[in-house]
């Protein structure tokens, strides 16, 4: 009887702290850029693929007219993620390192104020 009520104690704790537990991985996450969606952020497992572009769109532009004038992509590998608050702090392989602000449910802004959306909360 008394292994019955431990075994029962502590499966709701376990329960307990499993509902609170959030995710510190941004494994698997897509971001776009918020106002230019030629930049992205790719988390693949402990990979970051970070591509930036700009074209040369003016608004009396006739649509042919457009063109990617920069393309750029870097791969960084050995990603860790930290959290505190609502920051993440990215290293990886040859000192690099970024921090994402989360500014809503969905989106997070660099140290340049580039910010980028996640198709979905994360």
């Amino acid at each position: 009887m008394k292994k019955m009520v431990v075994s029962v104690v502590v499966c709701i704790l376990l329960t307990a702290c499993s509902a609170q537990t959030t995710s510190t991985s941004l494994d698997g996450l897509y971001f776009t850029g918020r106002y230019n969606s030629l930049n992205s952020l790719e988390f693949k497992g402990n990979t970051l693929i970070v591509k930036k572009g700009e074209d040369n769109i003016k608004p009396s532009m006739e649509p042919e007219d457009v063109r990617v004038v920069k393309n750029e992509q870097q791969t960084y590998k050995g990603i860790q993620v930290e959290i505190k608050d609502d920051r993440y702090y990215i290293t990886g392989d040859d000192e690099f390192s970024m921090t994402l602000k989360k500014t809503g449910k969905r989106i997070v802004e660099d140290a340049s104020g580039e910010e980028y959306v996640a198709s979905y909360e994360f």
